[in-house]
This record gives C-alpha cells, structure tokens and sequence, in this order.
C-alpha cells in the first residue's frame, strides 16, 4: 500500500492493484493482468505509478490509459524495495537476489547495476542530499553506497540485531529503520549510529512504514493485524522504549532488590554497629561508596560510531537461496488484515 501525495491510497493485491480516492469514489480497479504477485508500489507522478513484482520486475504504469509504458526486468528474483528518484527521473530498486539496480525512466534502461552481495537487499533510501544510498539486509547490516559507483557498497554498518525489513527518511542525516524484532528505530547516517529506539510494533516483523502527508505523523503495519498511527513530536522527544536488552547495564542497577550488598548498606537498622559508632550517612564512607547511583546511564560502546569496509562481494549467484514468493507469502495475511478493519 502506497499513500501518495496526490489525496489518494494506492494497494496492491496478488493480481491487480486499485486505487481509492479518498474525496471522490470508493474504489476502482487500475490494472488487472499482473501474473506475478506485486511486491511494492512507487507513486512517481499524478498519473504514473510503478510497481515491483515477484518475478524481478520494475512496470511504470499509466493511470490515465490504464497501460504499462516501461518495463525493466535485470533482477533474477523478486523486487524487495524501490525509492523514485526525481531530480534524474531514476528508480532505485532492491532485490532478493542481492543486487541493487539504477533504472532510467528517460531512456527507457537499467542504467547500473551493483555486483551480487552476500545477503539479499530488502530497504532503499536516498541520503545524504543524494550522495549516499542505504539498503537494509536480513543479517541486520545496513550498505552504504556512493551515488555514481554502484558496483560495490562503499560502507557497513551493523548496528541491526536481526532483519532491516523497511527504511524510511527523516531527513538528510537521519533515518527511521523497521526490523524484524518489531522496534522502530532513529538511526543517523555517516556518522553511522541507533540514535534511539522510538516506538515498537509488538514482537512482529513490521511490513511497512509511511508519513502522512504533513509528515506529522507516523504509520507503521505488522503481522499483528494493526496499523499504529505515532506523532512524530512525540517520538523524537525522548526514548520511548525501555528495553532491557537494549541497555542491560542500566537495568540492572534499578532494581534494589537484585543488589543485597548495597541495599544492606542503605538500612541504618540492619547495621548495629554503625549506627553506633555515627548517626549519618556522611561518616558512613564505605556504606555510601556501595550505593548505587541510579541516574549514571550505562557506559556506551565506542565502536557503535564504527564503519566496516565491506568484503569482496561473491562474482556468483550459484550458492544463493532465492526466497521468490515474498509477496505472495503475505496473500495470507492480506485478506484477514483488511477484514478486521
């Protein structure tokens, strides 16, 4: 499902997609000859929409003549992401056979194409005022690469414990990450860093992510059947999660009940003879010394900042696993999610 700024919902379905106008008509059907299970939807223009399927491939539709004017099909399996690209009328896409593609719309061909990496792609942004492209992966690493050389990604960072499923830009530097552990994330960009967890979507993996068209808002949709609306004013006020296997450290200082030697020292009655030989805390320095501090955050680790230079990628795709088939995996969920609304 796409929200496009042009006051309309765009969905897709496993053989046809519609689009419902939110002032005018209910609904009606655009196009209803897809074979392959639509995978993502790209609004480029009022009239132009782009759909990625399982089957690797990018169509441009028209919505005027309800007909395909381009087609790119240089993936091998089915497309994961795409991100249009206005100033050079180009559409970035992922795909599950690990490669990321450059598609120009102008001239009508697949302008680069990046050498097979080891996991597959399944997230794409733009960063960095065009300069840098962002890709989530299933290992939780997220590739960096410089605009103009595609080949090979350019940085690593790993700061994901489990899948990156969806990518969504706040700005230049900063960008909002989906996993598969269901925490909604703040990530920063060059420098690379989890700035904080904002909000999280139960323990399901989250499908999908949007802003609303004043940006004010937050959407985000899950195996949990629920689409969540968050303010944005809110999230990027504070931490909203307190996850003990974020910040363990932290945790374990909160609690007195799993610290006895220092609780022991807190109590003047459980310690005769240091109640008698002084009355105070000030001249009690080794009790005072055992006392935790609950307002010390956990020490951060250094290397969170850091940047791994990628390995050669394999020249092959002979080992890869495809996982063709991840729209239709969702044909399940689809019907009961929409049911229960």
């Amino acid at each position: 499902m796409h929200m496009s700024k042009f006051l309309s919902v765009i969905s897709a379905a496993i053989d046809f997609f519609v689009e419902l106008d939110i002032y005018v008509s209910p609904f009606h059907i655009l196009v209803d000859i897809f074979s392959d299970a639509i995978n993502r939807l790209v609004c480029l223009t009022e009239t132009t929409v782009a759909s990625g399927d399982d089957d690797g491939y990018i169509k441009v539709w028209d919505t005027r003549q309800r007909s395909c004017c381009n087609t790119f099909h240089r993936h091998e399996d089915y497309i994961s992401d795409m991100t249009y690209v206005a100033g050079s009328n180009q559409i970035l896409a992922t795909s599950g056979d690990g490669t990321l593609s450059v598609n120009n719309l102008r001239g009508n061909r697949v302008k680069s194409q990046s050498e097979f990496s080891e996991d597959e792609l399944l997230s794409v942004v733009v960063m960095k005022n065009g300069q840098k492209v962002v890709c989530g992966t299933p290992s939780g690493a997220l590739l960096l690469y410089s605009w103009g050389h595609f080949k090979d990604c350019s940085d690593r960072f790993l700061g994901h414990a489990q899948s990156v499923d969806n990518l969504l830009k706040l700005d230049e530097e900063t960008l909002i990450s989906a996993a598969a552990d269901g925490v909604i994330r703040l990530v920063g960009i060059l420098p690379n860093q989890i700035i904080q967890p904002l909000a999280e979507h139960s323990e399901f993996p989250i499908e999908a992510l949007g802003f609303s068209h004043d940006r004010k808002y937050l959407g985000s949709i899950s195996h949990d059947k629920m689409i969540k609306l968050w303010d944005m004013e809110e999230l990027l006020g504070g931490p909203q999660l307190n996850h003990q296997n974020d910040m363990p450290e932290a945790n374990a200082a909160v609690h007195h009940d799993e610290l006895p030697e220092a609780n022991a020292a807190i109590h003047h009655d459980e310690l005769p003879e240091a109640n008698a030989a002084a009355g105070h805390h000030d001249e009690l320095p080794a009790a005072n010394a055992a006392v935790v501090n609950h307002n010390q955050p956990a020490e951060a680790d250094s290397d969170d900042d850091g940047m791994d230079v990628d390995m050669e990628p394999s020249s092959s795709n002979v080992s890869r696993s495809k996982k063709k088939g991840k729209g239709k995996k969702l044909d399940g969920f689809a019907p009961d999610f929409f049911a229960d609304l």
